[in-house]
């Protein structure tokens, strides 16, 4: 009960702790235990251990490899994803040749975490790639929402980009990393300085100070 939707794991995040997430992924050794059970039963009906393994291997293959085919999942990644994560690896050079080390960096626009949906034309969990490319810093965005951390930024969802960065400058922030894909039209903050600017990615990172 604890793996269904809205099962004990629900009533269980309301009442004790709501930092523990996605329960259905022990769906994982559930469907484990499940093929177990059917290669029992495959062996019961017949004493031929090798036909057992081929009919074992079918149901694996078509409930557990097929669907990943379905979702976009395969052997090889297509040209465009190639050539984002290359883009990606460039920004992230220039954001730890620009930056120091230690560096607190806002992420624009602001987004909750995991299940925050997209912002513009920015998607859900767009803003980690960054951090995972770099090292030294310390990042707005991650803290998973129901959390102190997570939940800090979000009254500033929706909000204007400018109230943000004015609290980051408060809290002692270095820099502000804003994905335009996640406006209708470029913020303007005249007291910053632009550090760089990436078309590809429509990424630009600005400098802030007290």
């Amino acid at each position: 009960m604890f793996y269904l939707a809205s099962g004990l794991s629900l009533i269980f995040a309301y009442s004790i702790d709501s930092s523990f997430r996605t329960w259905n992924r022990l769906s994982i050794v559930i469907i484990t235990f499940a093929l177990l059970a059917i290669a029992i039963q495959v062996n019961r009906i017949t004493s031929k251990k090798f036909m057992s393994a081929i009919v074992l291997m079918a149901i694996a293959v078509f409930t557990q490899l097929t669907p990943l085919k379905n979702a976009g999942i395969t052997a090889e990644p297509d040209k465009t994803s190639i050539a984002s994560f290359t883009s990606l690896e460039t920004v992230a050079n220039l954001i730890q040749e620009k930056l120091p080390d230690g560096c607190s960096i806002l992420q624009l626009p602001i987004m909750t975490f995991p299940e925050g949906g997209r912002v513009g034309g920015v998607g859900n969990g767009e803003h980690l790639w960054l951090p995972l490319l770099t090292h030294g810093f310390k990042w707005s965005y991650g803290a998973p929402k129901g959390s102190k951390a997570g939940d800090y930024w979000k009254e500033f969802v929706g909000a204007d980009p400018a109230l943000a960065i004015q609290r980051a400058r408060e809290l002692g922030f270095c820099a502000v990393l804003i994905n335009l894909n996640g406006f209708t039209s470029e913020p303007t903050f005249p007291t910053s300085v632009e550090l760089f600017r990436d078309p590809t990615l429509n990424l630009v990172l600005i400098q802030i100070t007290r």
